[in-house]
C-alpha cells in the first residue's frame, strides 16, 4: 500500500501555518479545527511540525506571556518524517516508529498533500492484516474440504 492511498481515507484537515505565526494564534486554530498537529512552513515547503509534545516543552521552557508571542519557528520540531504519495506505507511507518515520530507530511510537487497520524496509520495497517489473515483462514478451510472431497 503506498502512502497516497492513505490520504483518500483520510478524515482529518491538514492544518498548515508559516513559521512567523505566533504560537498562540497557531493553539487557537488547532482547537478551532480540532487538529493534533500543524505543519509549519517557510513558503510552501514543509520545515516542521508543532503539536501537543512541543506545546508542552515551551510551557517548560517560559511563561505564558512568553509563548504568546514567541513565533512557531522558535517552537516547532525539525523532526518529522516528509514521504512522497508513492512511498510505501510499511517503511514510512518504520521510519516514524524509529524516529519516534507521531505526524507523517505527505508532500510532491511543491505542495502539502496532507498529514497523517501514526495512528492512523497503524489502524489502517491492522486492517490489511485482518483482511489477509482472514483470505489465508478461508483459503486454508477451502483446501481441507477439497482433500476431503
Amino acid at each position: 500500500m503506498q502512502v497516497g492511498e492513505l490520504l483518500t481515507d483520510q478524515v482529518h484537515e491538514t492544518l498548515t501555518l508559516p513559521g512567523d505565526c505566533p504560537v498562540q494564534a497557531a493553539i487557537e486554530k488547532m482547537a478551532t479545527e480540532a487538529v493534533e498537529a500543524v505543519v509549519v512552513t517557510a513558503g510552501d515547503r514543509p520545515v516542521g511540525i508543532f503539536s501537543g509534545s512541543e506545546l508542552l516543552k515551551l510551557f517548560q521552557a517560559d511563561t505564558p506571556a512568553v509563548i504568546q508571542r514567541a513565533p512557531l519557528k522558535e517552537a516547532m520540531s525539525d523532526r518529522f518524517v516528509l514521504a512522497g504519495p508513492e512511498e510505501e506505507v510499511r517503511q514510512v511507518m518504520g521510519k516514524m516508529l524509529n524516529a519516534e515520530i507521531r505526524h507523517l507530511v505527505v508532500f510532491a510537487a511543491d505542495a502539502i498533500l496532507g498529514q497523517i497520524a501514526l495512528c492512523d496509520i497503524v489502524k489502517k495497517m491492522f486492517e490489511i492484516l485482518d483482511r489477509e489473515i482472514r483470505h489465508l483462514n478461508d483459503y486454508i478451510a477451502d483446501l481441507h474440504e477439497a482433500g476431503t472431497d
